[in-house]
């Protein structure tokens, strides 16, 4: 038995859409495990409140605990799959937030909310827009 480059781990290869959904979700969520445990250097981030992330077919929700901070000191930036989440300068306390998902999020339609120091987030997702055109065979 011979091993070529085609069997090899490493090997280049196209991938499905959903294989690449498949491959984002996964390194978004060890993105998020190395994050959580490197505490020392995240220690500003804010940290999930009781409610842990959920997610159906059409948004994200999520709360985070932003004690002494109020809406008016918090910046809320979405950039396609990634949310962030900081205080603006002159604000009582600290706090920066990179969150990435696995689909792109609507901004227009998401809604964000502060109440008694616990900040909760309602991400719309975007519907994927197939952009695949037929090529005709002459």
């Amino acid at each position: 038995m011979f091993l070529t480059a085609t069997t090899s781990p490493w090997a280049i290869h196209s991938l499905s859409a959903a294989d690449a959904l498949t491959r984002r979700k996964a390194y978004a969520q060890v993105g998020r495990l190395v994050r959580e445990l490197s505490g020392g250097a995240t220690s500003q981030a804010p940290k999930l409140a009781a409610s842990p992330l959920q997610e159906d077919d059409k948004a994200y929700s999520f709360s985070l605990d932003l004690p002494g901070v109020s809406k008016e000191h918090l910046r809320i930036q979405i950039e396609d799959t990634v949310l962030r989440v900081e205080t603006l300068e002159g604000a009582p306390r600290s706090y920066r937030a990179v969150y990435e998902f696995a689909q792109e999020i609507d901004s227009a339609s998401s809604q964000a909310r502060m109440e008694h120091g616990v900040l909760h987030l309602s991400l719309t997702k975007k519907v994927p827009v197939n952009k695949a055109t037929e090529l005709s065979i002459s």
